[in-house]
Formats: structure tokens, C-alpha cells, sequence
């Protein structure tokens, strides 16, 4: 039984990576077409976490904190929005 179960749990560990991956590539295809969030995405990939770390500790220290989740929590909305539709349609 043992066997079975854990035929099933890599199967779907494989379907849910393979799907992961199309949803990223879409994404990636997404921010070729938005050139505002490609650049700050790579800002962000080349600045690094402990660059990103110093800004969060300034941007504290401003009181900007709220102001800063709200901006990446509606950043992110709209680049999940655009690999996420840019996955249907190549579905």
C-alpha cells in the first residue's frame, strides 16, 4: 500500500512543478510585454536581499512601511494578473 501512496504523492508533485513552471514561463512572457515591472523585478533579482533588506530597515524608519506593502501587494496582484492570463491563453 505503501507503494501506491507514494506513486500518487510524487505524481502529483510532478504535476503541480510542470504546472509551476508554465505559470512562470507565462509570467516571464508577461513582463516582456510590461516593461515597468520587468525593470523593477530585475532591480530587484540584481540589487539583491541584502540591498532589499536595507531598504525595508530605511523605509521604517520613514514610517513607510504600509505605504511599501501596499505598493508590492498591488505590484504583485498585477504581475501574478498578467502571467495568470497569459497562461490561459496559450492554453
Amino acid at each position: 500500500m505503501k507503494d501506491n501512496n507514494d506513486f500518487a504523492r510524487k505524481a502529483f508533485a510532478d504535476a503541480t512543478a510542470a504546472e509551476s513552471d508554465r505559470e512562470f514561463d507565462a509570467f516571464c512572457k508577461a513582463m516582456e510585454r510590461n516593461t515597468v515591472e520587468r525593470a523593477s523585478v530585475a532591480a530587484t533579482m540584481y540589487l539583491g536581499i541584502g540591498k532589499v533588506e536595507q531598504m525595508c530597515k530605511a523605509l521604517a524608519e520613514a514610517n513607510l512601511l504600509d505605504f511599501f506593502a501596499d505598493y508590492t501587494t498591488k505590484f504583485y496582484a498585477v504581475a501574478f494578473h498578467d502571467g495568470y492570463t497569459a497562461h490561459k491563453e496559450e492554453v
